[in-house]
């Protein structure tokens, strides 16, 4: 992981000082502040920025436990444990692609919350299930296909909330979430596991991707002029 960091803040300090605008700035109509808690004034943004807190929770706890869990149950080998992240890797790609593909025919939300009631479900009832090496490929396949299109759209939804104008404070505040979740993630769910289980690890990284899915829902709801139908 050191050695990962260190390529990535070499690469991210080269590309920092040598970028240059396309285009020269322009004025803004309008001050905005440099932090600002104003947008989450607003329940649909609060309960979207909340969604995306639970759905990273769940989504590292299953990325950071599916092998080690799987080869210390014996269900599988060491070398197999690791491919395993590989394929979960390739299929949430795939599962990216298609999510931007059939988002602006069905909108974005009406993608996202079935598919993230549907990861939530698969962790909490099939990942403590896995004996064999079948089991963890179809589980990892499945939550991967249904937890992708979160990933992929999280935040292209972030401009239904507002205009251009405070679009980047939005995504800040969006991704300070984001980022909470990441480091509190794997830990928390660590510690579940060896509380109580792998059992009740699962129920607590699949409850965290079923409260996101309602959590959107509401959101849509606020968004659609609390109406259930609607293409968002």
């Amino acid at each position: 992981m050191r050695m990962l960091s260190l390529v990535v803040l070499v690469g991210l300090s080269i590309a920092s000082f040598t970028i240059r605008r396309r285009l020269p700035p322009v004025a803004a109509k309008r001050e905005i502040p440099f932090i600002s808690l104003k947008p989450l004034k607003s329940p649909a943004f609060s309960m979207y920025c909340l969604a995306l807190l639970f759905q990273i929770i769940g989504f590292y706890t299953f990325i950071t436990y599916v092998a080690s869990t799987a080869v210390t149950k014996g269900a599988v080998s060491l070398q197999f444990g690791y491919l395993s992240i590989a394929i979960l890797n390739a299929t949430t790609g795939v599962g990216r692609v298609v999510a931007n593909m059939v988002a602006h025919k069905f909108g974005a939300f009406n993608i996202i919350i079935p598919s993230l009631a549907l990861s939530g479900a698969i962790l909490c009832g099939g990942w403590p299930a896995v004996e064999n090496e079948i089991a963890l490929v179809a589980v990892t396949v499945t939550y991967a296909l249904c937890a992708a299109p979160h990933n992929a759209l999280a935040s292209r939804t972030i401009w239904v909330f507002a205009d251009s104008g405070d679009v980047s404070l939005r995504i800040g505040l969006f991704n300070i979430f984001a980022a909470i979740a990441g480091l509190i993630g794997a830990p928390t769910a660590g510690e579940v596991n060896k509380g109580v289980g792998i059992q009740a690890m699962g129920e607590y990284a699949g409850g965290c991707g079923i409260v996101a899915s309602v959590l959107l829902f509401g959101s849509r709801y606020l968004l659609l002029g609390k109406k259930l139908r609607g293409k968002i």
